[in-house]
């Protein structure tokens, strides 16, 4: 599954992208994340930090049938 950031830079470029699902670190730090799931329930947090150190967080639940 591939996820894509539409985060957008305020007045400080966006230095960081911080994948996660459930808790875990998962992908590079990149705007886009694609990642084999193998947990049904997973919870997906994007972190973006910017180069003031200001920080955005969005979370988002992916449910995967068999």
């Amino acid at each position: 599954m591939t996820f894509t950031s539409t985060s957008t830079q305020g007045s400080a470029a966006i230095t960081t992208y911080a994948w996660k699902s459930n808790g875990t670190g998962i992908c590079n730090n990149s705007s886009t994340c694609t990642f084999p799931f193998g947990t049904p329930s997973n919870t997906i947090t994007l972190t973006v930090t910017d180069s003031n150190s200001l920080t955005s967080t969005a979370t988002g639940q992916v449910n995967i049938t068999h």
